[in-house]
């Protein structure tokens, strides 16, 4: 049982958060009613966007059975039509089997896609997709299943009312206070720590905003006038979500309200790639309403700090008596396209704030978890699996894991406690060794000479790790994340493994390395790791497609960031043990 300081406190988070937009039980309504000043804080045990995980042990497949042998010969079939009646024998053949869900999801996009003008086929299989969602589905199962086939109809304008009906079925069993409960008891049951407040109302809320934009779509579908409200209570929920502002501009244009327009496509831009009309239409609505030498990413830069504030303001960080005289390595793994980043990205940010240059070395590896990154380097997906990190957002202190994990933006502040907890405490680290660093810029060139000293006697294993990093970049990718500070750009060594170091009997003796990093070889670095990766993914996608299925599009693709601006560059170098420990670090700007 949660406790009931944690009951009370969701229930005033629930209150205040949504403002009476939703409808709440009556143990929620009991809860907030009965709420005092006391407030509980509780650890976080967010989810990470995990990547795949690593090949188990060959073993012998597991024996299909007839209907998945059925459905798989089924989907193999060119002809849609083909399909469609290899899917109905299914059904006939196997009436009471559980494969038949899929079997009904499958058949739906193919009625839907080949056969429309079949109403009474179509609305007998989503009626079935729905009644026969598993009955202890939760309100988060519910809508994520219904996105697809409400979707389709909404698409081809077909049997709206069914659409919409489901939607507001799902939208009503939303119960924060039972969800609560039962992420509560399954923790309990896992032994696992009890979850957050703030975080299972970020979930709540997320999944609230995913179905007012499915009920929004259906509403715009019919021509209902409750659309526009709708919408935005769903932007209102999650504002990072750039499909919803982008229909918002479309029903304001449409309406006359230009401003309001301009607002919603730029928020759009901030959280998904416009295709080539609403790009068009955003830009040609910005000329004519901010005049030709207005600035568009300026605007944009506008909006965002706007509509997405960071919610943590940090304060300043103030050395204690015990502060040694280790420069503090911080390495956050993150992904644009991960959701959980969120927290983790703002967090970083404020820690940045928090600290001086001088006393944290801060540094961000973007890979391709769950989507593309622009931003991904062949030496920090190497990093990635140096650390064995099992999944984004992943932050290390000094070469230790801190925190796996992250959330939405309302998991910031539990996210960043974590952070300067680890980091203030390394702080007060002593040093293992003594380091210095200068990089300078010739032409194309940046040459970096690291020297070391002083390394600690039992140090064994020693690697010398040089980066190059870019203080700030800007890309708005799909977890709306505009601005990414430090982002790693190069990493001396293979696969960020680093550069051996041999250390003689005197480690008293100064070391030296010299490395030199190429601009023109980190662009086609990038290039070819967006490339590989998109193609990876088409091929995947290929093998698995059904014949009405279309390709998945993604933010990054064709947008590898290759311009490192000169200005912003630093090289940060650690020297790292056998054990992964980071024995000091250093850290200097290009000149």
């Amino acid at each position: 049982m949660p406790s009931a300081i944690a009951r009370r406190t969701l229930g005033v988070l629930v209150a205040v958060a949504f403002g009476g937009g939703l409808a709440l039980s009556a143990a929620a309504r009991q809860a907030t009613s009965t709420s005092t000043a006391q407030s509980g804080q509780t650890g976080e045990t967010a989810a990470a966007q995990q990547p795949p995980a690593t090949p188990p042990a060959p073993v012998a497949p597991r024996p299909r059975s007839p209907e998945q042998q059925a459905y798989d010969g089924a989907m193999a079939m060119k002809d849609p039509f083909d399909k469609i009646e290899a899917l109905q024998r299914i059904r006939s053949g196997f009436p009471k089997s559980a494969f038949l869900s899929m079997v009904d999801s499958s058949l739906l996009d193919l009625l839907i896609n080949n056969c429309p003008d079949r109403l009474s086929d179509v609305g007998e299989v989503f009626d079935r997709v729905v009644k026969n969602m598993p009955a202890a589905s939760t309100f988060e199962t519910r809508l994520i299943l219904l996105q697809r086939p409400v979707t389709l109809l909404v698409e081809k304008k077909l049997l709206l009312d069914k659409a919409e009906a489901a939607v507001e079925s799902a939208l009503a069993s939303i119960d924060p206070i039972a969800f609560f409960q039962t992420e509560i008891d399954r923790a309990t049951r896992l032994k696992q720590p009890e979850p957050a407040a703030s975080a299972l109302l970020s979930r709540v809320k997320s999944s609230r905003g995913r179905g007012l934009e499915l009920l929004g779509r259906v509403y715009a579908a019919k021509g209902d006038p409750r659309a526009e409200a709708t919408l935005r209570d769903a932007l209102a929920a999650n504002p990072s979500s750039g499909q919803v502002a982008l229909l918002l501009a479309g029903l304001e244009a449409k309406s006359g309200d230009e401003n309001a327009a301009l607002d919603h496509y730029l928020q759009a831009a901030l959280g998904t790639k416009l295709k080539a009309d609403d790009d068009k239409a955003m830009r040609a609505l910005f000329t004519k309403l901010r005049g030709p030498g207005a600035d568009l990413e300026y605007y944009l830069d506008g909006v965002y700090h706007k509509m997405l504030p960071n919610p943590v303001t940090p304060t300043k960080w103030t050395a204690g008596p015990n502060r040694s005289t280790r420069l503090v390595l911080a390495e956050a793994f993150t992904g644009s396209a991960c959701g959980p980043c969120v927290s983790e990205s703002l967090a970083f940010q404020a820690l940045l704030e928090r600290y001086p240059e001088a006393e944290v070395a801060s540094l961000a590896y973007h890979v391709h978890i769950p989507g593309p990154d622009p931003m991904t380097t062949s030496g920090s997906a190497g990093r990635k699996n140096y650390y064995e990190v099992k999944g984004v957002p992943t932050f290390n202190v000094d070469g230790a894991l801190v925190k796996l994990g992250g959330g939405g933006r309302d998991n910031t502040a539990a996210v960043y406690a974590d952070y300067i907890k680890a980091i203030d405490k390394a702080l007060e680290s002593p040093a293992r060794a003594k380091m210095s660093l200068a990089a300078e810029l010739r032409g194309d060139k940046i040459d970096v000479k690291a020297t070391m000293s002083e390394i600690e006697g039992d140090a064994k294993g020693l690697t010398l790790h040089v980066v190059l990093a870019e203080r700030k970049l800007r890309f708005s990718g799909e977890n709306g994340i505009r601005f990414h500070e430090m982002v790693v750009r190069a990493m001396a060594g293979k696969d960020g493994a680093g550069l051996p170091i041999t250390v003689g009997d005197d480690r008293s003796m100064k070391l030296m390395e010299m490395h030199t990093f190429d601009i023109a070889a980190i662009r086609t670095d990038i290039t070819d790791s967006l490339s590989a990766e998109i193609a990876k993914r088409r091929k995947t996608e290929s093998a698995a497609a059904t014949a009405t299925a279309t390709p998945r599009e993604y933010v990054a693709e064709g947008r590898a960031m290759v311009d490192l601006d000169r200005r912003e560059l630093v090289v940060i170098a650690f020297l790292q043990d056998a054990k992964k420990n980071v024995l000091q670090a250093t850290r200097a700007d290009v000149k």
